[in-house]
């Protein structure tokens, strides 16, 4: 039986961070046992990730590595995966990546696998490259969440983010509503732009909504909320993540359009067959090049000096797209799940070098 160790641990506001870490733990799963480690998260965020009763939680990374050298040194067949999600490239995370070198070198003698999954670099670290390069290596698949990263590496291939895969609802009736999350730490929207989505809105009879799914973004949800006269989703205290993404994913699916400079509300709205569009106040590099890796492109659109003709025809394109979202969601799904397969079933050997 294959004894899997993944690294789990998220950010504990974050509602993305339980999507793409619970559909990898399913992939996962189906080829044996996970052993995961979750660092302090709350039994709220675990309970979110919908776990398997065999599954073994570890809350400290000395437990959890004391149990995968166990698994070693017993001679099993064992996997260790690392954290989805971004990278920052600093000395911790090296530190980190160091301190698995013995264990990878290990596992990969056993004839066990090491795979890095859905990673995505948030800025280039020039001086750190080659030497993380090295370290990738020693995977036997890594794939990237976005091109840019992979042109950096130079190994490995490409699959979009693991959040994709969660499908939800294809119905296209009943949409009635243009949603809105904004985070709390980049530049507002004007005055000016909220009125241009307002109107854009009403003209359609769409309703508006905002939503919070990080929770701190709390503030800003209610400052737009307030400012569109709109409905509002906030992440209240003593809801837990299961129930606040059950509440997000109700109102995805009355959604026709949702606004976002957010990655994974973006996503996880795409997932519910709303068409996605981040309308920020200036370019949205992140959220540009993780769509660019399922082909859906133009998908940031910065408006600081729009005015409201011009919002308004980025609204309308964007609703014109459905069916193209449609077709590349199902494209994506279908492509993380070759990767997942190719993953845990591909040949072994150096990673792919191109």
């Amino acid at each position: 039986m294959t004894t899997i160790f993944v690294l789990g641990s998220g950010q504990e506001d974050n509602i993305g961070d339980v999507v793409l870490r619970r559909t990898m733990f399913d992939q996962l799963r189906t080829r044996g046992t996970l052993h995961v480690f979750l660092g302090p998260a709350t039994p709220e965020f675990v309970t979110a990730l919908a776990l398997s009763d065999d599954d073994v939680v570890y809350h400290e990374k000395a437990a959890w590595r004391s149990a995968l050298w166990r698994s070693i040194r017993r001679g099993r067949g064992t996997w260790f995966v690392d954290k989805p999600g971004e990278l920052i490239l600093g000395r911790r995370y090296l530190l980190a990546q160091l301190r698995m070198v013995p264990a990878s070198l290990a596992i990969r003698l056993q004839r066990g696998r090491v795979l890095r999954l859905g990673l995505g670099q948030r800025s280039p670290e020039p001086r750190l490259t080659p030497v993380y390069r090295a370290l990738f290596r020693l995977s036997n698949i890594v794939a990237w969440r976005d091109a840019d990263t992979y042109a950096t590496f130079r190994l490995g291939e490409v699959m979009p983010d693991w959040g994709f895969a969660e499908r939800g609802s294809t119905e296209s009736e009943g949409r009635d509503l243009l949603v809105l999350s904004y985070r709390s730490d980049k530049p507002v929207l004007t005055p000016a732009l909220v009125s241009a989505v307002r109107e854009a809105a009403r003209s359609r009879g769409l309703g508006i909504a905002v939503v919070t799914q990080v929770g701190r973004d709390s503030p800003r949800s209610q400052e737009l909320a307030a400012a569109l006269d709109a409905e509002l989703v906030d992440w209240s205290d003593g809801r837990t993540h299961g129930e606040q993404e059950r509440l997000l994913r109700d109102v995805y699916r009355r959604s026709a359009l949702v606004l976002s400079d957010r990655l994974h509300v973006l996503i996880v709205a795409m997932t519910e067959g709303a068409v996605p569009l981040a309308l920020s106040m200036g370019p949205n590099y992140k959220v540009g090049r993780h769509f660019e890796a399922i082909g859906y492109s133009g998908v940031s659109v910065p408006v600081a000096d729009a005015d409201a003709a011009s919002v308004d025809a980025v609204v309308a394109a964007a609703l014109e797209r459905r069916p193209e979202a449609e077709r590349l969601l199902a494209a994506a799904v279908r492509r993380i799940d070759d990767v997942a397969q190719g993953a845990m079933g591909a040949p072994l050997g150096v990673v792919d070098g191109r």
